[in-house]
C-alpha cells in the first residue's frame, strides 16, 4: 500500500498537489464519450472516482475551501 509523508515536502508543495487534486475535480468529464457500454461505465467511473477524492479529502484533513471557483455572489 502507498503511504505518504511529509518528510521534504514544504507546506507550499503539499498545498500545491492539492490544488492539483481540486482541478481534477472541477474539471468536466462530460466529453467522454458513452456510445459502449464500456465507455458509459468508464465515465461514471470518473465522476465517482471524484467524488470519493472530494469527500477523502475534506474529511481526512483539516482543509479549508478558501474558493470554489465561482464569483462571489453580491
Amino acid at each position: 500500500m502507498r503511504q505518504f509523508t511529509t518528510e521534504n515536502t514544504t507546506h507550499e508543495q503539499a498545498v500545491a498537489a492539492l490544488n492539483a487534486v481540486a482541478r481534477w475535480i472541477n474539471e468536466s468529464h462530460a466529453y467522454l464519450s458513452e456510445r459502449t457500454p464500456y465507455a458509459s461505465g468508464y465515465k461514471d467511473g470518473v465522476g465517482q472516482s471524484k467524488g470519493i477524492a472530494e469527500t477523502l479529502i475534506l474529511s481526512e484533513t483539516e482543509i479549508r475551501v478558501v474558493s470554489d471557483g465561482q464569483p462571489d455572489e453580491e
